[in-house]
């Protein structure tokens, strides 16, 4: 997966690989009381 800055340039690939390690975490739910 590529990634762009603002200015349409590709971010350094230790960003990526950072950006890309929290994609791979599990994703929670927040529980209704918990919204707005």
């Amino acid at each position: 997966m590529k990634f762009f800055s603002a200015r349409g340039t590709k971010l350094p690939d230790a960003v990526e690989r950072e950006i890309e390690a929290h994609l791979e975490e599990p994703m929670g739910c927040a529980t209704s009381d918990r919204l707005g």
